[in-house]
């Protein structure tokens, strides 16, 4: 499992995988191994599935969360660096210790229904390995390439 980069009340969407234990910056902090502050990227991707092309949030809570998701720009270098040119990207990262690198998120394709995805990893190294934003637009790139 990968430290997890939203907060998100996880079992209130039925999400039995994802746990918060702790607050920003200690999140980020957690050793291989350590169950807190985790998700997997299948959990995740269910949680945005709901949040923002679901139910889960009332229309006009999904359209400010999507609205502040689209303007993101921590994200420029990771999963928005693959999209193709028109495709709207509303995306969250996550960054931490031991080279982790995070993006969830709502793609838009021009021609295509919207997917979500979510594409987590680590580096070996230890508590200094530099996290790869590089990896995630890389991934992406790999999975967009199927769709056009």
């Amino acid at each position: 499992m990968t430290t997890c980069a939203v907060v998100v009340s996880g079992r209130g969407l039925g999400d039995p995988v994802s746990r918060m234990d702790q607050y920003e910056p200690e999140l980020n902090r957690d050793p291989p191994g350590d169950d807190r502050d985790t998700t997997t990227p299948r959990a995740i991707a269910a949680d945005y599935q709901q949040l923002i092309l679901g139910s889960a949030l009332p229309e006009d809570k999904r359209t400010i969360l999507t609205d502040w998701l689209v303007r993101n720009v921590t994200g420029a270098k990771r999963i928005a660096a693959a999209a193709p040119a028109g495709w709207t990207i509303a995306d969250k990262t996550g960054t931490g210790d031991y080279g982790r690198a995070n993006d969830i998120a709502i793609v838009w394709p021009t021609a295509h229904p919207p997917l979500v995805l979510a594409i987590m990893s680590d580096r070996t190294g230890g508590y200094d390995a530099e996290p790869s934003s590089e990896l995630i637009a890389e991934a992406a790139r790999h999975i967009f390439s199927t769709l056009v």
